[in-house]
């Protein structure tokens, strides 16, 4: 039994250095007391700034933060591992051993790390120690150190995609044309932070400035950890569990110094499969919405695959109101002129205005592109649209500003 178990614990680390990723996690089971007495308890499968979702049986509900009295979640990964830290013996090495090993395959790595730290310097203290013990604690503190470097690796690559050179000089506007700016890295961040979906355990930094005014601000709530143990304990979570907290509290003067690495899922689905594909390629032709003489809204072009180019068209997607509707109307998804203005004319709701050029590009609603799109607003992004909090200039005739309904997000209606 020991061979075998030594044996898999170097295939771990094997699996590490070669960067293989662990199982995903189930949905959290969660149960919310909503401010007027009501008790709802189901699947965790979204969570935001702005709202929460559970999902019971085949029901799907959004409740809004400010309707939440408390959400009562199942205990985090450092209460499990105190918990079974407390059960083991102090003299017993070896299940503490299994603690770390346990850690690590639940992708606890600082925990484990910090168990595996107190475990050496009591194998150290041992009066004898076995040394297949010993030899199995410095494979698993190699395969977490491993893994708490790609992590970094990984974080500190998503959060500052490299930017190419640029292939020549800066081009130079025409006489009465500007070029439009684009989001700054701290509003596409901003972006990030309200449209993360915190069930699927996002990579995460908060400065520790940042969280040490919240322990000092929200002192008086009582999800907020008090004393120095609590405190110390709080700042050894995954980020991602740090911003719940902001999110409870709803503090949002500090959601722009929080770090997001990579791309929310509606910004991947964004991006891969809608912003080149349909909306560069289709609504940014030069005769439509990516051109100097754009009417309503324009599209940035160039580079087309820059993160800032894709947070800023989507920015001015979700942002663009004309007098028929939203581009993008996350209350009745099928009304987004995105959507409709892609359609025939004779099928369209909302067809698109006689304009030189223009065709149609979705087929009817049975075309994979309108599912895409549709699923897309429906399901991926919350609703109501948040505000984001940032400032800045849409180019074209477009209003700045958009009014949704503060009602939850109703069921999907049908395409």
């Amino acid at each position: 039994m020991e061979s075998v178990r030594s044996t898999a614990t170097a295939l771990v680390l094997a699996a590490v250095v070669l960067g293989l990723s662990l199982a995903g996690h189930a949905a959290e089971q969660v149960t919310i007391e909503t401010q007027d007495g009501r008790t709802l308890r189901g699947q965790l499968i979204a969570e935001n700034p702005q709202t929460v979702t559970l999902r019971s049986g085949q029901v799907v509900t959004v409740i809004e933060r400010q309707d939440i009295q408390q959400i009562i979640y199942p205990p985090t990964l450092r209460q499990q591992y105190l918990q079974r830290r407390a059960d083991i013996a102090e003299g017993d090495l070896a299940a503490r051993y299994e603690l770390a090993l346990w850690l690590f395959d639940a992708d606890g790595y600082e925990l484990a790390q910090e168990e595996l730290g107190q475990l050496k310097q009591a194998l150290s203290e041992a009066p004898s120690v076995d040394p297949a013990l010993e030899r199995r604690v410095n494979i698993l503190s190699q395969a977490v150190d491993q893994r708490l470097k790609l992590q970094n690796e990984v974080f500190r690559d998503r959060a500052a995609p490299p930017r190419p050179e640029a292939a020549g000089p800066a081009a130079v506007p025409e006489a009465g044309q500007t070029f439009p700016a684009t989001l700054t890295d701290e509003q596409i961040n901003r972006i990030k932070v309200y449209e993360v979906d915190l069930t699927t355990r996002p990579q995460v930094r908060i400065p520790k400035d940042v969280i040490d005014k919240i322990f000092s601000l929200y002192a008086d709530r009582a999800s907020v950890p008090r004393g120095a143990a609590e405190q110390r304990r709080f700042r050894t979570l995954p980020g991602w569990e740090q911003l719940r907290l902001l999110f409870e509290l709803q503090a949002r003067q500090f959601y722009g110094q929080v770090q997001v690495a990579g791309d929310p899922p509606a910004m991947q689905t964004f991006r891969s499969q809608i912003h080149q594909r349909y909306a560069l390629a289709h609504c940014a032709s030069a005769g439509c919405h990516g051109g100097p003489d754009a009417q309503v809204f324009r599209l940035i072009t160039d580079p087309p695959n820059r993160i800032e180019t894709v947070y800023t068209n989507f920015f001015i997607l979700n942002q663009t109101q004309t007098p028929t509707g939203y581009m993008i109307d996350r209350a009745k998804p099928s009304r987004s002129l995105l959507i409709q203005h892609g359609l025939p004319r004779d099928l369209a709701r909302l067809p698109h205005p006689e304009v030189p050029g223009w065709r149609p590009i979705i087929r009817d609603t049975e075309d994979p592109l309108y599912q895409t799109l549709y699923n897309w607003i429906d399901q991926q992004l919350y609703s109501p649209a948040p505000d984001y909090g940032v400032q800045f200039t849409l180019p074209g005739a477009a209003p700045q500003g958009r009014e949704e309904s503060s009602t939850p997000a109703q069921p999907p209606e049908q395409p």
